[in-house]
């Protein structure tokens, strides 16, 4: 509703404020959430579903850890749509959803072709692919369209957030690997989780806040 307002009185500036706020919010919180849940995939997936196999626990792992690499893509490509919702442009929401898609789909007509123990991964690398493509069209399609963005303060931002989430998520995954001595009785992935959990946490609020990040 702000973006059909501010579209409406053709406030620029305001349009592209809002844009750019809309950009860097959310991914505080995504940023370090997609790479924590990437290093604990298999924690999650043992504490979630304790009937799972080991093989259905490491297929169902490698899946969740490849589509929460785009989760902030997948945010922006949403953004992308409310954006020309509220701007009435379907022409241009069409085609960047037509291009998503097609990316998605090359992506599964490839995993027709590829060994049946990597074909879903193959499909959920596709929809973390096509969302990068699709997000990172949108920005270079609303710069040209807002003349700018002014991105230095996001692309800052993102690249802080991914430092302290990469070096926690490094911690985590230490954590994990450590603890597979103790074996897989669902108590046990509890407690890998927790602590891997809050290893993550602990040193991902230690890094940002080095980092200055706001």
């Amino acid at each position: 509703p702000r973006m059909s307002r501010i579209w409406h009185d053709r406030d620029v500036p305001g349009m592209r404020a809002i844009v750019r706020q809309a950009l860097a919010m959310p991914a505080v919180g995504v940023i370090p959430a997609s790479l924590a849940m990437m290093v604990l995939a298999r924690p999650v997936i043992d504490v979630l579903f304790p009937g799972f196999s080991a093989r259905e626990v490491r297929d169902a792992s490698e899946i969740l850890a490849v589509m929460a690499i785009g989760t902030m893509a997948f945010g922006i490509t949403t953004l992308q749509q409310r954006y020309c919702f509220a701007r009435e442009d379907g022409r241009t929401n069409l085609w960047l959803q037509a291009l998503l898609t097609a990316v998605q789909v090359g992506f599964a007509v490839g995993a027709l072709y590829v060994p049946g123990r990597w074909t879903v991964v193959t499909i959920a690398a596709g929809q973390t692919v096509a969302n990068v493509v699709a997000g990172t069209a949108f920005v270079l399609v609303a710069r040209r369209q807002l003349n700018g963005l002014g991105l230095t303060s996001v692309v800052r931002l993102y690249a802080r957030l991914v430092l302290a989430s990469a070096i926690a998520a490094v911690a985590a995954w230490a954590v994990v690997r450590w603890s597979v001595r103790f074996g897989d009785a669902w108590l046990t992935q509890v407690a890998v989780l927790a602590s891997g959990g809050t290893v993550f946490v602990a040193i991902f609020l230690v890094g940002a806040r080095l980092l200055h990040s706001r």
